[in-house]
């Protein structure tokens, strides 16, 4: 437990939006496997990119081993924080406001690793990663209205003085139960996620993803735009947190040119190949680390579900 905790809602930082997935059982096989579309060497995963255009979502393998769904890294970190306002109450008599869990946002599964490739979200979100409206506002990823009033924030921790914050992180930050529902901790670094870390520089050398970026670039060049190469998917002179009618435009012919050359499909196939390869070699591991992620994420949902004083659903 740090001052960082007591000054913020949460500290969680999610680098990919990610998919919810099924979990797969660990089996064994004759196939070799490792390619999109053939049997894999763990049963229970479909080996192909599935996409969803009316949802933006991208299904690769990885989704059903992976541990950084932000909508359960939510429910987990909401759990951690109940946990640590009971500690305060056991330990102080200070009786703190439940800390607010997420809710669900279909929003935070939408794939944008590589861009907006979906004409809806090229036409709200241009550039910006895709997130609820109250967050494009408060951002100030869009313009804030005239008689714009900002929400409260329902943070617990928001009228504690400087003592109390400390007094509180020394009582219980560093309690053993603090370790129960610590997202980091449960992101092991084990030889299959740090294989698995590696994929996307893979596919970036690919020799099919650099022809499709070749692709990528004569498409925009008759739209009057050039492809970023140090970012794939990507035209130059984005702006990552700006949403008005120069980007939304650029986003609208970006799209338009993934459309032309099948890119988020074709990007995704060999994706999910690279990413067979290594749940093939390093399967055990990663369903391993996957049931444990699953089994805390329960525990969180019970957690909050048994003590709603500490936490509560808004």
């Amino acid at each position: 437990m740090t001052g960082t905790r007591m000054n913020s809602l949460r500290s969680v930082a999610v680098a990919l939006v990610v998919c919810l997935a099924l979990i797969g059982l660990v089996g064994c096989s004759n196939d070799t496997g490792g390619g999109s579309g053939a049997t894999p060497k763990v049963s229970g995963i479909n080996p192909s990119a599935e996409l969803d255009y009316d949802k933006a979502t991208v299904h690769l393998p990885e989704d059903y081993v992976k541990t950084w769904d932000e909508n359960e890294v939510e429910i987990v970190d909401s759990a951690k924080e109940g946990n640590f306002i009971q500690c305060v109450y056991e330990k102080t008599g200070t009786k703190l406001d439940p800390y607010p869990v997420s809710q669900y946002e279909q929003v935070r599964e939408v794939f944008f690793l590589y861009g907006p490739w979906t004409m809806p979200i090229a036409e709200k979100f241009a550039f910006v990663h895709p997130k609820t409206d109250g967050e494009l506002t408060f951002n100030e990823n869009v313009p804030k209205p005239d008689d714009y009033e900002e929400a409260a924030s329902g943070n617990p921790y928001e009228n504690l003085t400087q003592e109390q914050r400390t007094e509180f992180a020394e009582l219980c930050g560093s309690e053993p139960s603090e370790d129960k529902f610590d997202v980091e901790a449960a992101q092991l670094d084990g030889p299959g996620s740090v294989a698995m870390g590696e994929v996307p520089d893979k596919v970036s050398t690919d020799t099919r993803i650099t022809t499709l970026v070749d692709e990528f670039d004569e498409c925009l060049q008759t739209k009057g735009m050039n492809a970023d190469r140090s970012a794939i998917g990507y035209p130059q002179g984005v702006e990552f947190w700006t949403v008005d009618e120069d980007q939304i435009e650029m986003a609208i012919k970006t799209v338009e040119c993934k459309d032309q050359i099948d890119f988020t499909q074709r990007l995704a196939d060999v994706t999910a190949e690279y990413q067979m390869k290594v749940i093939d070699e390093y399967g055990a591991e990663l369903m391993a680390q996957r049931e444990a992620w699953d089994d805390l994420v329960q525990d969180a949902k019970d957690y909050i579900a048994a003590n709603p004083d500490y936490v509560t659903q808004n």
